[in-house]
């Protein structure tokens, strides 16, 4: 069976994790601390924090946009966000004691649509979450417009989004805060992992502390007794990410270069292929505005459960990945707009094989299948 997605390990991952342990020291250090280095020098960012996984990095910029809205917008707090995205985004909110204000999508995209923001805004709206779904960049420069107009805080969830540009510059440049994923299946992984960016110096410093329990590290005193803290004057949690972990980043960064070449690589060839294939379209591919990251390949196919079932019987692995998130028992006190988009896509869509430890072979076959399929 040809595989719907991938772990790639780096060659030396492994050897430098091994000299790590031996070390003996496991917790964060000097590897978090050189992976964050790393990241944005590659990323062109200013200020990036390790952290144990991307739902921790969303829940953290949850809290802050929380905790920076003004005082009578902390009461009763909503964040738009889009209903088609993998849970953790809208779990996240929950934990946070904020109500989720799901709005429609675009069909072609399958990303938040802009259009529909606006009217779902209210004097208790104090951010607006998009999700680059697939890898494709959301259309920040209209959300950004709204956002000014309303004062709100914009937060990105580029968990499948490593490496995307959205007019030219890294995608972390358009939002307030930034949630990266090092998960097992994406680009790079830690094992698991995130990274969560900001433009802000003011969240950056919140944010330090808030991975760490509330405690300014910088502020410790060293004592005949040990580490004495003078006060902690924000509420924090345990989010830091470990050595080990960065370890693995380090080295996966080293690879990141060639996985996005070959991903996109195989996207152009899918996209070329498939044209005018009839029953299927692929989603919307803006190449002049915005650079995928190609973390998926999604389609949309009529008659879907037969598509899905001839790929398996074929040897390749099709999944539709997300559903959407508004039909969950967990968000019953969630606020829905008028869904256009959301259930035609919750019933076309599906994703098949993409990622850089697919052979050209594979690929030839994948399309070959494709084309030579009726269902």
């Amino acid at each position: 069976m040809i595989p719907l997605f991938s772990t790639h390990i780096p060659k030396l991952a492994g050897e430098e994790v091994k000299r790590l342990i031996e070390s003996g020291w496991l917790n964060r250090g000097k590897k978090a601390e050189l992976f964050e280095l790393s990241f944005m020098k590659m990323f062109g960012c200013n200020n990036a924090l390790s952290v144990n996984s991307c739902t921790s990095a969303l829940r953290l910029a949850y809290d802050i946009a929380k905790s920076i809205a003004k005082e009578d917008k902390r009461i009763n707090p909503e964040i738009i966000t889009t209903p088609y995205t993998m849970i953790a985004t809208n779990t996240a909110l929950l934990e946070c004691r904020i109500r989720p204000v799901f709005v429609d999508i675009n069909y072609e995209t399958i990303n938040i649509n802009p259009d529909d923001i606006e009217n779902n805004i209210t004097d208790d709206t104090i951010a607006i979450v998009g999700v680059d779904y697939a890898g494709l960049p959301c259309d920040w420069n209209k959300i950004n417009r709204i956002a000014k107009k309303y004062d709100l805080i914009v937060i990105q969830d580029a968990a499948q989004a490593l490496g995307a540009k959205y007019c030219g510059s890294d995608i972390n440049k358009w939002t307030d805060m930034t949630c990266y994923s090092f998960q097992a299946i994406k680009h790079i992984t830690t094992g698991d992992g995130g990274m969560f960016v900001t433009i802000n110096p003011f969240i950056a410093e919140l944010a330090k502390r808030k991975i760490w329990f509330g405690i300014d590290k910088d502020a410790r005193i060293q004592t005949e007794l040990g580490t004495v803290f003078p006060d902690i004057t924000t509420l924090g949690f345990k989010y830091a990410m470990n050595d080990v972990s960065a370890t693995m980043g380090i080295e996966g960064l080293k690879d990141l270069e060639w996985i996005l070449k070959r991903r996109a690589e195989i996207a152009k060839q899918y996209r070329e292929e498939f044209m005018g294939v009839k029953d299927l379209l692929p989603t919307r591919y803006d190449g002049d505005k915005m650079e995928s990251a190609n973390w998926l390949f999604p389609i949309h196919v009529k008659r879907r459960s037969k598509f899905a079932k001839k790929m398996r019987n074929m040897g390749i692995e099709v999944a539709v990945h997300n559903w959407r998130n508004d039909i969950y028992t967990v968000f019953y006190n969630s606020k829905t707009s008028e869904l256009k988009n959301i259930q035609r896509i919750n019933d076309d869509l599906i994703h098949i094989p993409l990622h850089a430890e697919l052979t050209q072979e594979q690929v030839n076959y994948i399309i070959r299948t494709i084309k030579g399929m009726r269902w």
